[in-house]
């Protein structure tokens, strides 16, 4: 199994190493073809780290802060054989958390140690918990973009939620729907991002990248230009500096008073690095993005600002 799996390693490079020299024969670019590439039954698990600094200031002048970090191990391999046909597939496995949490009012943390007891009284520990060991398909189109989950188990708990009638049933309901969203959930298993090129390209050349990124549960979304700015080590090190996103959104979650908010406009901005080995496997990919949200809940206006770091590092491969 060693053999077989060095052996595809090394066609895999080889092919790319084949393109670069064939490229310098005819004096023409060095270019560089970054593609992912997923071997069979090899283990790749990540390290999510998320930290999340928030102020909600309403019209009268009354504020809400909070801040969390969260981290996730996340565990993924691709089967023997995709079942869509073209594209690539991963089954996904969300293994542990840990959460901080503090707002003033309460100071929390949790973990799967069991040295902590789960804190039901703040929301949104319920609502980031409850991807926590959930096992999922996740499916990448021809351009290396995962777009699909598929989930039999998210599905049934989507399903029993509609009947849940206890206390702050709708605010409950929004929230389970909302955490198993396709998009919130590719945001937290995926370290690519949408940002690898389509074609082969040269050191320090740019292409477009269609960005969704979400910032505290809340997706923000533009073109935005990415760029190849080191080869080095066998790894590519690729760049994107977003000066503006658009929320998409068009209300969110205000966990603390469980009630959903209207958004009237939100803009975000940031930056982007991922590293992707000449192999096909993501190293890292790091990000800081900031946030403004205009919006309005039981008719008071509010302004939230967010600053989130966000992280996907790669702790290690195996064979399954």
């Amino acid at each position: 199994m060693k053999f077989f799996l060095f052996l595809i390693f090394s066609i895999s490079l080889f092919s790319q190493e084949k393109n670069i020299t064939s490229s310098t024969n005819d004096n023409k670019i060095l270019l560089y073809n970054i593609k992912l590439f997923f071997p069979y039954s090899v283990i790749h698990q990540y390290r999510m780290d998320e930290e999340t600094d928030v102020v909600r200031e309403y019209e009268d002048g009354t504020k809400y802060t909070y801040k969390k970090r969260i981290t996730w191990y996340i565990s993924s391999y691709a089967p023997k054989i995709s079942t869509r046909e073209g594209e690539k597939e991963l089954y996904v496995s969300i293994d542990s958390i840990n959460y901080e949490f503090s707002d003033g009012n309460f100071d929390i943390k949790f973990d799967n140690s069991g040295q902590y007891i789960p804190p039901g009284h703040v929301w949104d520990f319920e609502k980031t918990f409850l991807l926590n060991s959930k096992e999922f398909n996740m499916f990448y189109d021809a351009y290396n973009n995962a777009y699909d989950i598929s989930s039999e188990r998210i599905l049934q708990e989507l399903n029993f939620v509609e009947d849940y009638s206890g206390k702050n049933a709708d605010f409950k309901k929004e929230q389970v729907k909302r955490r198993f969203d396709t998009q919130e959930i590719i945001f937290t298993a995926d370290p690519v991002k949408g940002m690898l090129p389509n074609n082969s390209v040269a050191l320090d050349s740019s292409w477009n990248v269609n960005l969704k990124f979400d910032v505290d549960f809340v997706t923000f979304n533009n073109i935005c230009s990415a760029t190849l700015s080191k080869v080095k080590d066998s790894h590519y090190y690729i760049n994107l500096k977003a000066d503006t996103l658009y929320c998409i959104d068009e209300d969110m979650l205000l966990d603390d008073i469980k009630k959903v908010g209207k958004i009237n406009a939100g803009l975000a901005n940031g930056n982007i690095e991922l590293s992707i080995s000449t192999r096909g496997h993501v190293k890292y990919l790091t990000s800081k993005f900031e946030a403004i949200i205009n919006g309005k809940v039981d008719n008071v206006k509010y302004i939230e600002r967010k600053k989130s770091f966000v992280n996907w590092n790669l702790v290690g491969m195996w064979n399954q």
